[in-house]
């Protein structure tokens, strides 16, 4: 089943697992990163509460933490940035852990308990409605303040403030929550668990199973498949025409895309009486070069869409263009946000970061062609990297 079916809760036509198996890499559906909400919405009546003083309350604890957020957006000094949530902001408005964590409770109270019925489109007209009238994000802001406070950081990754944002639905300009934050795994799936990930990081898997036991590597050996790593650049930058670059720049980079479909031609016809080639881009690069003329035995695919799957295990080639590798400051801002609080540069779940989504996925792709089960007579005769990225493995 899929992924992010582990952070919900298990179905029932699902029976309760004695062992669970998680293949591949789960984390991903672990994450839950940019999630707006209008600061205005904590200015929303509370009438739905049942309880007087619970309505008291909420609305006092309402007003604190946006008084909070706008402490903390007054740091903001340009347009366009947004500023992270600190204990600071929150304690000099009253607020405490135990606050908000009864803010937490009453919000979701107010979840209306809602009995569909009738045909879809009249089910459909319901659950708008309710989603007017509650949203979840409410009760989990609540718990991310929570967090923060009884926390032993100063800062949090999960909450942050953009002042004067463009709101949606036609709403205009206001102060706008950003929320980021790790998902558990639902407690209905907790059984013995066995991860099974030939690229996996400890680092990583640790923010979800704690108690990980991680076996040692395994090298396996794979003598009909060989490698070739041709150290150069192949970045988008290099082959993708952008919008407002000089018309020297642009036709460059069509050139050098030119050139790279020329050369996929010449290794294709290697093997067109007895096999097909797989190509691995950027997606972007995926899109540049399925949009002209490509040998009949050759496959494009992006990054990221191939774990798992055993369509190509007969190729007779891989090629790798370029590599999937964001800029610094994305992954370190994506391993923060995986821990909660801000890390130093040299952090170790910065680096697992990086090589989980570059080097692990560039080990993923040539592992398509199953090259340790390749034999003599089914070689993979050439996994051809283009890019400059070393993988620690044997050419």
């Amino acid at each position: 089943f899929p992924h992010n079916l582990l952070f919900h809760e298990r179905p029932k036509a699902i029976p309760a697992p004695s062992v669970l198996l998680i293949d591949e890499k789960f984390h991903d559906a672990g994450m839950a990163e940019n999630i707006r909400l209008a600061a205005s919405t904590l200015e929303g009546d509370v009438l739905d509460v049942k309880h007087a003083g619970d309505r008291d309350l909420l609305r006092e604890l309402r007003g604190m933490l946006l008084e909070a957020f706008k402490r903390a957006a007054a740091r903001v000094v340009a347009p366009n940035k947004r500023v992270r949530l600190t204990r600071a902001d929150l304690e000099a408005v009253g607020l405490t852990a135990e606050r908000a964590q009864d803010a937490r409770r009453i919000e979701w109270t107010r979840k209306p308990k809602l009995k569909l019925s009738g045909d879809v489109p009249g089910m459909v007209k319901a659950l708008q409605a309710m989603a007017h009238r509650f949203t979840p994000k409410v009760p989990t802001l609540w718990g991310l303040v929570e967090d923060l406070l009884r926390g032993d950081h100063d800062t949090t990754t999960a909450i942050e403030l953009e002042p004067s944002a463009e709101l949606k639905g036609g709403d205009g300009f206001g102060l706008l929550v950003w929320m980021h934050y790790r998902l558990s795994v639902h407690e209905s799936w907790r059984a013995p668990t066995l991860l099974l990930d030939g690229t996996a990081k400890p680092e990583i898997l640790r923010h979800w199973f704690p108690d990980l036991v991680a076996h040692p590597e395994v090298h396996v050996e794979a003598p009909h498949q060989r490698v070739t790593w041709v150290r150069a650049s192949f970045a988008k930058a290099r082959l993708l025409p952008t919008e407002g670059a000089s018309e020297k720049r642009n036709q460059a980079r069509a050139n050098n895309l030119e050139d790279l479909r020329r050369y996929l031609e010449v290794q294709a016809a290697r093997y067109r009486h007895g096999g097909d080639v797989l190509v691995v881009a950027n997606k972007g690069v995926e899109e540049a070069l399925k949009a002209g003329p490509l040998p009949a035995n050759v496959a494009v695919e992006h990054f990221n869409n191939l774990r798992g799957i055993n369509a190509y295990e007969r190729v007779r080639a891989i090629i790798v263009i370029g590599r999937p590798l964001p800029d610094a400051a994305t992954i370190h801002r994506q391993a923060e946000r995986m821990a909660g609080h801000p890390l130093p540069d040299d952090d170790p779940l910065v680096a697992a970061t990086r090589w989980s989504i570059c080097e692990a996925e560039l080990l993923q792709v040539i592992a398509r062609a199953l090259g340790s089960r390749r034999t003599e007579a089914d070689p993979d005769r050439k996994s051809t990297r283009l890019n400059s990225s070393h993988l620690g493995i044997s050419y």
